[in-house]
């Protein structure tokens, strides 16, 4: 059976998996994919949020604060912002534990043959893990870090589309593994999803290489996750 944990990785479980159900945008965003994972978590009836501003939501429900007065009454700066943050539904209610996902779109090609990903910013396979750390002491219980690296096949036109694919596979394995590497020798809770992605007539079609679903926070149950995830279910009605 189903649980929060393991609704996100869920999604990739074909290759390749639909983001969305609109025409996209010739050139997607990170926050095009975020928009897109959310629909799917609500296709199959999961709560689902983008884009959580903890400092809009404190300034809804206490008004503006100065960063000393957060530090005090959360003993936490409130960092970072939430890519996705999202739980189970019953009956119409959003029910707790709470999970969340950082995502980080490789849409940039460098290197000999311009087939290295890249952040827009230049950053490579190791951008997100700091936030994604970060998330686990901000009172949800489940972490995973997502990377989507955008497929282009006009950079192999001397190929057919399948040696394309296969070709973006490999690079995108090649990332994969190495930030796998890095969660196994730490054993790091976070939860870890690949994937390559392009553009389709309706739809973001993903090209899944890992999907592994995260462990329970080690600081859900902390008193500053306890202060955090009540400012969440104050703000969004999570029982």
């Amino acid at each position: 059976m189903s649980d929060v944990s393991t609704r996100l990785t869920e999604l990739f479980e074909s290759s390749p998996s639909k983001l969305c159900d609109w025409e996209p945008p010739d050139h997607p965003t990170e926050s095009t994919l975020v928009r897109g994972l959310a629909q799917r978590l609500r296709d199959r009836e999961v709560w689902a949020r983008q884009e959580v501003n903890l400092w809009e939501l404190v300034r809804v429900s206490y008004g503006r604060a100065r960063p000393d007065e957060i530090a005090e009454q959360f003993g936490h700066l409130l960092q970072p912002d939430v890519d996705l943050l999202y739980c189970e539904t019953a009956d119409g209610s959003r029910e707790s534990p709470l999970a969340a996902a950082e995502v980080k779109y490789f849409s940039a090609q460098t290197g000999d043959g311009g087939v290295m990903p890249k952040l827009a910013d230049g950053d490579g396979f190791y951008a997100g893990l700091g936030q994604a750390m970060s998330l686990l002491s901000m009172g949800v219980s489940y972490v995973t870090l997502v990377h989507f690296v955008h497929f282009h096949p006009e950079l192999w036109s001397d190929r057919d589309d399948s040696e394309h694919l296969a070709a973006h596979h490999e690079v995108t394995q090649t990332y994969a593994d190495n930030v796998c590497q890095l969660i196994d020798a730490f054993d790091l809770p976070i939860g870890y999803v690949a994937a390559g992605v392009r553009p389709a007539t309706d739809s973001v079609a993903a090209y899944p290489v890992v999907c592994g679903a995260p462990d329970r926070s080690p600081f859900v149950d902390t008193e500053r996750s306890r202060l955090i995830r009540g400012l969440f279910a104050e703000s969004f009605n999570v029982v």
